[in-house]
C-alpha cells in the first residue's frame, strides 16, 4: 500500500523519501513475517495430518490382528463381539459426522432467513426483534431434504416463509 507523502504540505523530498523507505521496510517486514507464519502453519497441519495418519493406520492394524487371532483361536463369540464393537465404533463416527453437518447447514439455513427477514425491520428497532424473530423461527427439512421454515407465534403457525411473514 503506497502513500502519497507529496500530499503532505511542507514535507521535503528528502522527507518524503525517508518516510516513504520508512514504510516501505515496514510493509515488507509485515509481509515476511505474514509469509513465515503461514509456512509454519501450513507444517504444522502436514504434521498434524501425518500423525493422524499414522494412529488411524495402527488402529486399522490392530484390529486386523486382533481379528486374526479371535479366528485362529476359533472363538466365534469373541469375534461376533468383535465385529459388533467395530459396527459400533463405525456408526457412532458416522452419526457424528452427519450431525455436524446437519447443524452446520440448519445455522446456514437459519441465518440465510434471519437476514431477509431482518432486513423487514427498521433499523431503529432490530436491537430488540432479532431475538425475539429467532424465538419464531423454525427451520427444518422435508423429504427431499428441501428448507422448511415456520414462524411460530404461541405455538401458532403465523407464516411459513419470509414471504408470508411480510404480509
Amino acid at each position: 500500500m503506497a502513500i502519497d507523502y507529496a500530499a503532505i504540505p511542507g514535507l521535503t523530498e528528502d522527507q518524503i523519501t525517508a518516510l516513504t523507505s520508512a514504510h516501505n521496510t515496514d510493509v515488507s517486514n509485515l509481509i515476511i513475517n505474514r509469509d513465515n507464519i503461514k509456512q509454519e502453519k501450513l507444517g504444522v497441519q502436514e504434521k498434524l495430518t501425518a500423525a493422524e495418519q499414522v494412529a488411524e493406520d495402527a488402529r486399522a492394524a490392530a484390529v486386523v490382528a486382533k481379528e486374526a487371532s479371535l479366528k485362529a483361536a476359533n472363538d466365534m463369540d469373541g469375534l461376533k463381539l468383535h465385529y459388533e464393537e467395530q459396527l459400533a465404533t463405525t456408526t457412532a463416527e458416522l452419526t457424528a459426522t452427519a450431525k455436524t453437518a446437519k447443524d452446520a447447514l440448519t445455522s446456514r439455513d437459519r441465518g440465510d432467513v434471519m437476514g431477509k427477514v431482518m432486513g423487514l425491520v427498521h433499523d431503529d428497532h432490530k436491537w430488540n426483534s432479532e431475538a425475539m424473530l429467532s424465538n419464531m423461527l423454525e427451520i427444518g427439512y422435508n423429504d427431499q431434504q428441501q428448507l422448511t421454515t415456520s414462524f411460530k407465534h404461541n405455538g401458532e403457525v403465523v407464516a411459513n416463509n419470509v414471504d408470508e411473514f411480510k404480509s
